[in-house]
């Protein structure tokens, strides 16, 4: 696991969003950012024999793939960009109050975009366009990808049969 290439996704994810046209819309949070960074070694692996950019091992976990590494990654990378963070109280009393962060700098986009391959770049940038922060489309999303179609609950994920989809 490359603790660099995790915080350049999450950093280049909040950026993408960053572009989007609605204020709501470019705002992540940590569970959007870690499918995103998924997403990422999704698009990567597809291209590079079914292996990931980042090195994590992903779980099968209840909302789709999980990396505590990943959410540990979220806030030292994004305060390292100067992002605002923004937390708003859950409407469920069982659970943690909701984060958003937020950040639009177009230098800095293109600073982060040149550091990642084209497979993760062209694939979050899709991505971030079409489901944003809606967390529903996100996850139906993540969940009909390749290796969660395949996944058994707690178990790390399997990348290594990506190269046969190409």
């Amino acid at each position: 696991m490359e603790p660099t290439k995790i915080d350049l996704i999450i950093q280049y994810a909040l950026l993408v969003a960053g572009q989007e046209d609605e204020y709501l819309d470019q705002q992540l949070g940590p569970i959007h950012l870690i499918k995103y960074v998924y997403l990422a070694d999704l698009a990567y692996a597809e291209c590079n024999h079914g292996k990931t950019f980042t090195g994590i091992d992903w779980q099968f976990y209840k909302f789709g793939p999980w990396s505590e590494k990943v959410h540990e990654r979220i806030e030292p990378a994004l305060i390292a960009l100067g992002a605002i963070k923004k937390t708003f109280p859950s409407e469920f009393e069982d659970k943690d109050d909701w984060v958003r962060w937020q950040l639009t700098d177009d230098n800095l986009l293109d600073k982060i975009d040149s550091q990642l391959p084209h497979p993760i770049t062209s694939r979050l940038k899709r991505d971030i366009h079409g489901f944003g922060n809606d967390t529903t489309s996100l996850l139906s999303y993540v969940y009909q990808n390749a290796p969660m179609i395949s996944a058994v609950p707690h178990e790390n994920l399997d990348f290594s049969h990506l190269c046969e989809i190409i």
